[in-house]
Order: structure tokens, then C-alpha cells, then sequence
């Protein structure tokens, strides 16, 4: 990627000091001066690595994997309970009394949730940890592109001390509700079966007792607070990690032999010319759908080469017809 990778004018710019250096002084002195730069260079390096936002953000991180492995080890046992469920395929029933109609749906879900955490193997629809259920307690879409996207037009909901305070006791009574479930004979009906009933191992009943809602509830507070803080210290990470990578990159190319100079500057030439080659296709396309949909003559200017250009995937329908196919709209032929 030419966003990763060095520019053609620094790597030149080494390549000429190399030369200029092995012409007009001697082996050793060249190390002298190239060890001196290197030093330089790693001092300024760890000066950005030792910025105090960016201590503080990983003590941060520390602390909160903490907190989310003492939250974990607290509801377990409900995600087990989960997918023990799943496996099953037993479904909740309204008990007078104790699960009515309309909480019904709701536990449905939250055991949905509950099986997708804390698994051993990851996937598309599962977690090792638990930020995802965090992620809905704070409301923000699980969906990994709406997320990011809100992130970036800073569009997240955010709720106030005590709005997020009732969303944890919510969910912790409805753990409880489904502790009490539990106890209870004949409270899951099988789907193969369904006047089948059945009923939660009493081992898992009793671990499910186990849960401090008061402590978990602390533990969930105190991570969304340094979530917070973390939060507003990440303002200007963006320039601090840029930085960090060109203050890297800039050491590493210093300390490399002129030979391996010139073969990564032939790599960037190569990359440089992939990415000149969809720079064009890019336009063509653009310019031709404006042209053709809506009546407009458009003029692209290049963006600068720092920022990735990638080609869009499309399909039969091409790049609007998804849009007008949902829009309910006469897809045109040809």
C-alpha cells in the first residue's frame, strides 16, 4: 500500500546522502555518521512513544482489559447457559407469573447476544471477550462499518450517568429473570419436540447464582468512565501515530545499505504506477456514470499519494442498479 510505504522523494533523498557519502569519506568515518543519525533518529522516535496522552491510553487499556475479564468471568456462565440453549434448540415459554408476553421477545434476544460472547473461536457473528454486549449497552451498532462510521461523524449515542446506569440494571434483572427461569421446571419447550420440555442443569443454576449485580454493576461503570477519558484523549492520535510511523520508516530506510535503497525504490515506482493505473479506471468510471445517469460533466483532480484508492466491487447490476432494484425503480438494459 503507497499509504504505508515511504515517498520516492525520501528514499531518493538517502540514496543521494549514501552516495555522496561513500565518495567523499572513508568506511569508517561513513558509520560514524550513519550510527550518529540512527541514534538521532531512535532518540526522536522514543521521544513520540513516550508521550504522556499516549502512556496514559495504554495504562487506560490495561485497566480496562481488567475490568472486561472480571465482567466476563461474571457472566460466563450465562453465556454458556446460551448456547447450551442453542444446541438444544429450546426456546423459552410464558409462565404466569414469571415471564410474561411482552418480556418474552427480550430474553429471546439477550440469550441470542449472550451465546455470540465469550467464545473460544471467533468468527463474523462471535467474540472471544465482551465488548460487543458493552457496545449495546452504550447503544452503538455492532456492525463493524455503521460503528466506525458514526465514530468518524462523532454520531455515537451517548447517554447520560444515569441513562447508562438504568440500561446495566436492566440487564442485569433480566439475568436474574432468567436465573429464576432456570430454578423452574418445565421452562424451556425443544423444537423438535415441543411438548418435550427442558430443563437447565442444576450446576449451571447454581453458578448462575453466583452473580454480584452490585459488583458487576460497579465494574461496568468504571469501564464506561475510563472508556471516556480514553476517548477524549484519542483527539490527536491520528497525528501522534502518523509521526510514529514516518519517524520509524525514516530510521529504518537511514540505517539500510544504498543496494537496498534502490530496490525499494523500484518497489514504489511499481506501486505508484498500480495506483496511477486505477486512478484512471476510477475516473473513467466516474466521469461516465455522471455523463450518462445524470447529464453532468465532472472534472477529478488527483488525490494527493498518501490516500489508498480501491476499486469498488460490483456485480450485473453495476453500481446503481442495487439501488434502483431496492428503490423499486426499472433497471435499464444494456
Amino acid at each position: 500500500m503507497v499509504q504505508r510505504a515511504p515517498s520516492l522523494d525520501l528514499v531518493d533523498e538517502y540514496i543521494m546522502e549514501s552516495s555522496s557519502s561513500n565518495k567523499n569519506i572513508n568506511h569508517k568515518r561513513h558509520n560514524t555518521a550513519t550510527g550518529g543519525a540512527v541514534l538521532k533518529d531512535s532518540k526522536e522516535l522514543q521521544k513520540l512513544l513516550e508521550s504522556p496522552e499516549l502512556i496514559e491510553a495504554l495504562q487506560i487499556e490495561e485497566v480496562l482489559e481488567g475490568l472486561e475479564e472480571k465482567m466476563a468471568q461474571g457472566i460466563f456462565i450465562f453465556t454458556e447457559l446460551a448456547r447450551l440453549l442453542d444446541y438444544k434448540k429450546a426456546k423459552l415459554k410464558v409462565i404466569s407469573g414469571i415471564l410474561e408476553d411482552e418480556e418474552l421477545p427480550l430474553l429471546q434476544d439477550l440469550l441470542k447476544r449472550l451465546r455470540c460472547c465469550l467464545c473460544r473461536k471467533i468468527s463474523p457473528e462471535t467474540s472471544t471477550g465482551i465488548r460487543p454486549l458493552l457496545l449495546d449497552l452504550q447503544g452503538i451498532s455492532r456492525d463493524e462499518v455503521i460503528a466506525c462510521k458514526s465514530l468518524e461523524k462523532k454520531q455515537v449515542i451517548s447517554f447520560d450517568e444515569s441513562s447508562l446506569q438504568e440500561c446495566i440494571k436492566t440487564f442485569l434483572r433480566q439475568l436474574q429473570k432468567i436465573t429464576t427461569l432456570c430454578q423452574t421446571r418445565h421452562t424451556f419447550i425443544c423444537d423438535q419436540q415441543r411438548r418435550s420440555s427442558f430443563d437447565a442443569p442444576a450446576s449451571l443454576v447454581k453458578e448462575c447464582n453466583k452473580l454480584d449485580c452490585e459488583l458487576w454493576e460497579a465494574y461496568c461503570l468504571d469501564w464506561f468512565d475510563l472508556v471516556k477519558r480514553q476517548r477524549n484523549l484519542s483527539g490527536d492520535f491520528d497525528t501522534l501515530s502518523e509521526e510514529i510511523r514516518r519517524a520509524e520508516m525514516e530510521s529504518s530506510i537511514r540505517a539500510a545499505p544504498s543496494n537496498s535503497l534502490g530496490l525499494v525504490r523500484e518497489r514504489l515506482e511499481r506501486l505508484k504506477k498500480d495506483r496511477d493505473l486505477r486512478w484512471k479506471v476510477l475516473q473513467e468510471m466516474i466521469e461516465d456514470i455522471c455523463t450518462r445517469e445524470m447529464n453532468w460533466k465532472v472534472e477529478l483532480q488527483e488525490p494527493e499519494d498518501c490516500i489508498v484508492l480501491e476499486l469498488p466491487s460490483t456485480s450485473v447490476l453495476g453500481l446503481l442498479g442495487l439501488t434502483l432494484k431496492m428503490a423499486g425503480e426499472q433497471l435499464p438494459i444494456g
